[in-house]
């Protein structure tokens, strides 16, 4: 009985046979017979959900709903990875990736700064701290069309200076569908409103003066008065302190992310075989 014992068991056949039999148990024990439990915590997350989509909380059938159908989830999201259809998946990959990066993120206590920290980051970076340059003015509004003809420029111009009511100009040229006078602003602003030609001769402009043009922008020509300039500066600490401390905690965040994915890292070597040239 022994002897045919030894047999059984030193057969090639029933070894691999055995060898099978254990890597399938093995398997369905990880992925398929594990009981799915729905706790207090996952319930709770649910009626957070639906009352944040819409502003009520569930009733007792549509809590029921929602946990069918978490279930109904689970068992899907398990099967597939049982069948191996999360591997190669480049776009679930990523999710993962990303939902495992707010993980992270969300274990991160947010560091608590002192004004002096905040004060040594801003005089570290003080030149990230700056106000671009800002400039405001009023404009006549000439039309589309060809560039306006020197001689009624001049006409305009020179009733705007002989004229003793300040408010004259508003009667002057074409109706605009925006503003016709605009308090200092960046180029960027100007350059979302008027385009890129009209918004970089603007800037030229170093001081308040007379009226210059005509330039052209997106919706024609104008003539223009440069109002005020506000030469490019560095701001202060007081003026920046809201922007330096939230790049301050950004950073802090960013190196505390950095360093808990090092940690879990640590957790899986990595081995690449590079394609030989």
């Amino acid at each position: 009985m022994k002897e045919r014992l030894r047999q059984f068991l030193t057969d090639r056949f029933v070894i691999f046979a055995l060898i099978g039999i254990s890597f399938f148990w093995l398997d369905t024990r990880a992925d398929g017979d594990e009981a799915i439990r729905v706790g207090s915590a996952d319930i709770q997350m649910l009626e957070g959900r639906w009352q944040l989509q819409t502003g009520v909380a569930p009733n007792d059938q549509e809590l029921k709903a929602l946990v069918d159908h978490y279930v109904r989830e689970e068992i899907l999201v398990r099967e597939a990875r049982r069948l191996g259809l999360d591997r190669g998946d480049v776009i679930l990959r990523r999710r993962l990736a990303q939902k495992m990066e707010f993980l992270i993120r969300d274990r991160l206590s947010e560091p608590e700064l002192s004004r002096q920290a905040v004060e040594t980051y801003f005089t570290q970076n003080s030149e990230r701290y700056t106000r671009p340059k800002q400039v405001g003015f009023r404009h006549i509004y000439l039309g589309t069309g060809a560039q306006p003809d020197r001689t009624e420029i001049d006409i305009i111009r020179r009733g705007l200076v002989e004229t003793p009511d300040a408010n004259a100009w508003r009667d002057q040229g074409q109706a605009f569908m925006l503003a016709r006078e605009y308090a200092p602003r960046p180029q960027s602003a100007f350059l979302e409103l008027f385009g890129a030609d009209f918004a970089e001769l603007l800037m030229q402009e170093d001081a308040p003066g007379d009226w210059w043009g005509p330039v052209r922008s997106s919706y024609g020509w104008h003539l223009v008065q440069t109002l005020v300039v506000q030469p490019e500066r560095r701001l202060d600490l007081d003026e920046a302190f809201t922007a330096v401390a939230a790049d301050l905690r950004a950073e802090h965040l960013e190196q505390s992310e950095s360093e808990a994915f090092v940690e879990i890292s640590q957790r899986y070597p990595v081995s690449i075989d590079w394609p030989s040239e």
